[in-house]
């Protein structure tokens, strides 16, 4: 759905009914990260003309045009109309500034009744947020792990992991295996510091 220039998702067949928005992989990522060769939504992008258009357009009003304000009305719009309990930020992209953190948290702060999160490489970005207490009670910021690719925080955040069969020494041996079932599981949403979960290559 397109809302004042701005795309949204009302989820696919893995994640089930949950509202998210998107920004471009890569660009809004960590620089030289490992996990860029293999990373699923740059390939999606590649062969999906609509997605990199909307992910494209997404990145340009906030990373380019500063559209925040709009960015913010647009998305209380859209989960409001679809009546939305779980909102998923950056199923593509990252938190590539403050600024669009504090915009993520702000419709977090407008919608208490519902639930949201994203998974973030971009540490230090967020770990800061979290020091100055930006972040509401229900918006959960899940740390990713990629391998060798560790928060040092790892015990005083959510974790999830990347389970290439490779570098199981690597993995909390108490992480929870993904189901592929979002809708019904939820764990990432509720995930507390301390706790982690792990995804296996696929």
């Amino acid at each position: 759905m397109r809302i004042r220039g701005f795309s949204f998702s009302s989820g696919n067949s893995k994640t089930g009914r949950v509202g998210s928005f998107s920004v471009m992989p890569g660009k809004t990522c960590a620089k030289n990260l490992e996990c860029y060769k293999d990373c699923y939504a740059r390939k999606m992008c590649a062969y999906r003309k609509s997605v990199r258009e909307a992910y494209e357009d997404n990145t340009k009003a906030l990373m380019v045009d500063h559209r925040y304000n709009e960015f913010i009305e647009a998305a209380c719009l859209f989960i409001d109309i679809n009546e939305f309990r779980l909102f998923r930020y950056n199923i593509a992209g990252d938190m590539f500034s403050f600024d669009y953190l504090n915009a993520c948290c702000e419709i977090a702060k407008r919608n208490p009744d519902v639930k949201f999160m994203a998974f973030t490489k971009q540490y230090e970005i967020v770990g800061e947020a979290l020091k100055l207490g930006l972040i509401p009670s229900n918006f959960n910021i899940v740390f990713s792990a990629w391998n060798t690719l560790i928060p040092e925080n790892k015990d005083s955040v959510p974790v999830a992991y990347f389970d290439d069969g490779e570098h199981e020494d690597l993995i909390d041996p108490k992480a929870v295996l993904c189901g592929g079932d979002c809708q019904h599981c939820k764990k990432c949403f509720y995930l507390k510091p301390g706790e982690s979960v792990k995804f296996k290559k696929h």
